[in-house]
């Protein structure tokens, strides 16, 4: 019988995970429509020590408006399937997500443009000064980690799951 996931809720292996996230730059994205309807996407991401995901993503993509609209999304970050060694067990982290968006008068705007720039390139330089871009903060309410086959840890706050922003952009 398959363990669930929520046994292991105490020992999520923080430094393994933080490492997992480290090797990417973009995350899956999974929202809901208004109908209903679950749409899947991806965008580029950093995060930060206070276990947020930051996108900066157009309101011309559908998944914006269903985040903007419903306040959630769930994201999964997933293993190579070129790395990977069995198809059916590749590792991943996958987060309930609550959905905040920042705006352009916030404080904290400028920085984290900046954190992103340094993370994916002078591509941010275009893309900021493109009106319909919101720059949107996940945070984590649950987390699931995957290892493999029966190696599986749950986390239900994100205290359980820090990660640091400077490991992602190479500080």
């Amino acid at each position: 019988m398959p363990r669930d996931p929520k046994d292991n809720v105490n020992s999520i292996p923080v430094d393994e995970v933080i490492g997992f996230i480290h090797h990417f730059k973009s995350l899956t994205l999974a929202t809901i429509d208004p109908n209903g309807f679950p749409i899947a996407s991806y965008t580029p991401f950093i995060n930060d020590d206070l276990n947020v995901f930051y996108v900066f993503v157009s309101g011309l993509a559908q998944h914006t408006n269903n985040m903007l609209q419903t306040k959630q999304a769930s994201i999964m970050i997933l293993e190579d399937e070129g790395s990977t060694k069995q198809i059916y067990a590749r590792q991943r982290m996958l987060a309930r997500c609550d959905v905040v968006e920042i705006s352009r008068d916030d404080e904290r705007w400028e920085e984290l443009l900046g954190f992103l720039r340094a993370a994916h390139g002078p591509i941010l330089d275009t893309l900021r000064e493109l009106s319909d871009f919101h720059l949107i903060a996940l945070q984590p309410s649950e987390v699931t980690y995957i290892k493999g086959f029966g190696n599986a840890y749950h986390a239900m706050r994100a205290e359980h799951f820090p990660a640091k922003l400077q490991q992602l952009v190479g500080g």
